[in-house]
């Protein structure tokens, strides 16, 4: 018994290390070559120098088109913002309109369909009115001017009013709406 304790047990890795022969890898890169010592041949300059010139080109190509199109997306907002007042000022008389000769007049179906036309054209552009009574207040796209009391359709946290319309630009806020908020407090 006390010799089987003694013995070693075999290891199960030990034949394959043994018989694992290493072989030296070439490098996949030699380091010197006779060519090395040489130097360059003009067409290789002028090769490299080529390749180099169409690298430098694409880039300006592409550095210049991404330019272009910031500079008039740019442009684009500038206008949009600028014409966010008028547009403001068109909603409101709209309304009064609307309130003093009512939703049958003429004019007011007129005014109806110039002010339509040109949200239509802003839509061209990309620009959105932001829909807010009724959504859940969130300060990344409305600024809250108040509060007032939550009721059974509108509850605690949500937009109870719109103040002033916001816009959105190609998914971007443009111009965060003021809204009033309900609130819990009564």
């Amino acid at each position: 018994m006390s010799s089987k304790k003694n013995q070693k047990k075999p290891d199960p890795v030990e034949p394959f290390v043994e018989n694992a022969a290493v072989e030296p890898q070439p490098d996949p890169i030699p380091t010197s070559t006779p060519e090395d010592d040489s130097p360059p041949s003009e067409f290789d300059v002028l090769k490299d120098r080529l390749l180099r010139l169409q690298a430098d080109f694409d880039n300006y190509r592409k550095r210049h088109a991404r330019e272009f199109l910031e500079t008039r997306a740019s442009m684009h907002k500038d206008v949009l913002e600028a014409l966010l007042t008028p547009l403001d000022h068109l909603d409101h008389a709209l309304m009064s309109m609307e309130k003093s000769l009512g939703e049958t007049d003429p004019n007011v179906q007129g005014v109806n369909l110039i002010q339509a036309e040109l949200q239509g054209v802003l839509d061209k552009f990309g620009l959105q009115r932001m829909e807010t009574v009724g959504k859940e207040f969130d300060p990344m796209f409305h600024e809250a001017l108040g509060t007032l009391p939550a009721s059974e359709d509108i509850p605690d946290g949500h937009i109870v009013a719109e103040v002033r319309a916001g816009y959105v630009l190609n998914g971007k806020t443009l111009r965060a709406a003021q809204v009033m908020v309900a609130s819990g407090n009564q």
